[in-house]
């Protein structure tokens, strides 16, 4: 898994539009957690952010991750925590060291009463995967986690390697994938020769290849995507303001950039930030998307930069194939 980002929804889904068919078909198939999230970024200047992971349902029980940062004169404080709502009650898990991990719920169990949640520990800017994922069962009546190194349940040693946990078996047991890892002159051998599903035993730390034929049936769905304020930010440097522009994805960063229709001007969209719920769906590799949105500015306008901002809303909006 890689480290948790406010973008991944998107990211994901840009990635997975440019993966062939053909590769796909000769691996185990992959499936996204319903929701990522943590702490957010601390802002640079005095306030707080809070971001709200996409919202998972099962049944009558709702669930998703939540994250705060407030930067005050003394420093960053930061939090993170899983809240739940079943049968019109609502409680708040505290999820550990929140500055430094993503949490993900990868899905509900068979029966609706436990939670597999996974953590990375935000190491992808390094030159390895090692040791880098954690899972939990959570069960819902007491919200009580105990994490699991990854690692240790596959009985590695020093060596690297992609962990993506992708939910369970209809009896209940937890299923993993495990490739090679993705990270360039990675200085450990890699755990794995190639892309496999694993049945996971936390409590006798084993691990047990599946056929690659298996699949896996998710308990739950994603209800609602992922939320963060934009023009209510510690870091908007001015008004927001309103553009007739042209919404599209690009190589690079930040992956999504606006045209200011009219002009010779483009605008960065801060991969960090959700777009507005209305908008999210219809963004991928494939289509610009055209619309009237109201943006807030996290730089100012300067000759020769592209200026940064966030999507607060979207309206009239048309999708074209590029």
């Amino acid at each position: 898994m890689r480290r948790f980002s406010r973008g991944w929804r998107i990211a994901t889904r840009l990635a997975l539009s440019i993966v062939g068919t053909t590769v796909l078909a000769q691996e185990p198939q992959w499936i996204p957690p319903l929701a990522s999230g943590g702490a957010p970024d601390c802002p640079e200047r005095l306030g707080s952010r809070t971001y709200r992971s996409e919202i998972a349902q099962n049944a009558s029980t709702r669930v998703f991750i939540s994250g705060t940062s407030e930067r005050k004169a003394n420093g960053c404080r930061a939090m993170s925590e899983i809240r739940t709502t079943r049968s019109g009650e609502t409680r708040a898990y505290p999820l550990p060291v929140p500055n430094m991990h993503g949490f993900h719920i990868i899905d509900f169990s068979p029966d609706g009463s436990e939670l597999l949640l996974a953590s990375d520990l935000g190491l992808f800017d390094d030159r390895y995967q090692r040791r880098d994922v954690s899972v939990s069962l959570m069960p819902l009546a007491s919200g009580k986690m105990e994490w699991f190194n990854a690692w240790d349940l596959f009985g590695w040693k020093d060596c690297d390697a992609m962990v993506e946990p992708q939910g369970f078996l209809p009896d209940g047991k937890i299923v993993i994938r495990a490739r090679k890892s993705v990270i360039a002159a990675q200085p450990h051998p890699n755990c794995v020769n190639d892309v496999g599903l694993y049945v996971i035993d936390p409590a006798n730390r084993q691990a047990t290849r599946l056929p690659d034929s298996t699949k896996i049936e998710r308990y739950g769905k994603e209800e609602r995507p992922a939320f963060q304020a934009c023009k209510e930010d510690p870091d908007i440097v001015a008004a927001c303001f309103s553009v007739h522009g042209r919404l599209s994805a690009y190589n690079g960063t930040p992956t999504l950039r606006m045209w200011r229709i009219g002009t010779d001007r483009m605008l960065g969209v801060r991969d960090e930030f959700p777009l507005p719920e209305s908008l999210e769906p219809r963004v991928n590799w494939d289509v610009n998307v055209y619309g009237d949105y109201v943006v807030c500015p996290l730089t100012h306008q300067r000759g020769g930069e592209m200026q940064v901002v966030c999507v607060e809303s979207a309206n009239h909006v048309v999708v074209n194939k590029r």
